[in-house]
């Protein structure tokens, strides 16, 4: 038989190297990612305001960790179903909450009929990590809050469903609305608004990717929708934020996108978040981001209008009243509580006399926007600082509420609750 020519040889060497070559890459990949997870994070492209935790992190303290998260094309992340996780938090009893989600990815033990039960009562809760809680599901407020109503109704069939999500910002909070909301079939929506950060979500997360309309609702705002990976991958985890970084450097090199700068020295961010995690994420970066990006903030204030709209619409299409609930911050309950952490907290980052006011300017802001949209509003701060002076409501290194703040808070939404009755059947 004749021999092949060197013309058809060519290809399908080259088919070989290209099936060779990738088959490398792909082995590679599981020791790339077993080697970083044996090895220090080290800072690949840190964001100015956020440096990288192995920094400042404290093995005492966690967060809720990847394997209770699952990827949302609409969300970017919700919990998933039947979640369970021991949180270290050193302040809470035992150093520890347990963290459980039922099958329909709710903070509950137990699950939850659909259609729902003639006769039940529901209410549905949504928010970020203060409303989810870092405590167990029946010391979050929700919880709390479902034995309440039912011993105050003697007994009516009342579920409090507890769908705050850690990390949420308002715009998540109303998608997972949106998205998962109506097979509840809730008869009071409950949006509660965190004073401490909620306004820098909104000027943080999708300045002009979001995308509001009355008949569209509200899109993601996520550039690229998140994945499986994203959440359980130490490789695209590390190597994501560096392909960004690059990506965004071009847009400002177009001058299509303004990067963001530093907000306060790398060195002293670091010394605060060892020393006071709290003060910095749930406050004074709102603070320090509306003072040097004002236009920010206001495009965060009409975003939370629009919300609030949209919101009020959705509840009347569903036959749900609905309500905001303003949870306040920690130095707005407890002033005197955390006066040594913001006096080293406003050296080390200089700040002014407005940034540490910020809170309360936020507060009444968002309160007011909630009125304008004709929203019932439940302002709790008076109660929270009276239930305040024989034991602390906040844990003092993250300033998220404790057991106990999460009892009063569910007290005082308790009684706004019996005072209205146009918002529980």
């Amino acid at each position: 038989m004749p021999g092949r020519s060197a013309r058809g040889r060519f290809p399908a060497l080259i088919l070989v190297r290209a099936l060779l070559m990738l088959t490398a890459v792909l082995a590679a990949l599981p020791l790339a990612e077993f080697a970083l997870r044996l090895g220090p994070d080290p800072t690949l492209a840190p964001v100015a305001d956020e440096p990288t935790d192995s920094l400042w992190a404290d093995d005492a303290w966690r967060s809720p960790p990847p394997k209770v998260f699952q990827a949302d094309a609409t969300l970017g992340y919700a919990y998933a179903a039947t979640a369970l996780a021991d949180v270290r938090v050193a302040e809470h009893r035992g150093g520890a909450f347990r963290f459980r989600t039922n099958s329909y990815g709710l903070r509950r033990d137990d699950e939850i009929e659909m259609p729902k039960p003639a006769g039940t009562v529901r209410v549905l809760v949504l928010g970020d990590s203060q409303t989810s809680g870092y405590a167990t599901n029946d010391e979050t407020y929700p919880g709390h809050l479902e034995a309440l109503v039912r011993a105050r109704t003697g007994g009516q069939s009342v579920e409090v469903l507890n769908a705050g999500v850690d990390g949420y910002s308002p715009q998540q909070a109303y998608l997972w609305l949106r998205t998962y909301g109506a097979p509840l079939q809730p008869d009071l929506i409950i949006f509660a608004v965190y004073a401490g950060n909620d306004i820098n979500d909104l000027m943080h997360h999708g300045v002009d990717a979001a995308t509001i309309d009355d008949a569209a609702g509200l899109v993601s705002f996520f550039r690229t929708p998140l994945t499986w990976l994203d959440l359980h991958s130490e490789l695209v985890r590390r190597v994501g934020p560096v392909a960004e970084a690059a990506l965004d450097d071009t847009l400002a090199g177009l001058g299509l996108v303004v990067p963001d700068a530093p907000l306060v020295p790398q060195d002293a961010l670091v010394r605060l978040l060892r020393e006071c995690h709290g003060c910095w994420s749930q406050s004074v970066k709102q603070a320090i981001r509306a003072r040097t990006a004002p236009a920010n903030a206001e495009t965060a204030y009409r975003r939370l209008s629009t919300l609030f709209g949209l919101l009020k619409k959705y509840a009347a299409e569903q036959d749900a009243a609905v309500a905001v609930l303003m949870i306040p911050t920690k130095t707005q309950v407890e002033p005197q509580d955390e006066r040594g952490a913001l006096g080293r907290a406003a050296r080390l980052l200089t700040l002014t006399p407005e940034d540490l006011a910020y809170d309360t300017v936020a507060y009444e802001r968002i309160l007011a926007a909630a009125a304008a949209a004709d929203i019932t509003t439940i302002d709790p701060l008076p109660e929270l600082r009276e239930a305040a002076r024989p034991h602390r409501l906040y844990y003092r290194r993250d300033w998220h509420l404790n057991p106990d703040g999460n009892a009063a808070l569910a007290t005082a939404l308790d009684r706004a609750l019996a005072a209205d009755p146009d918002l529980l059947p």
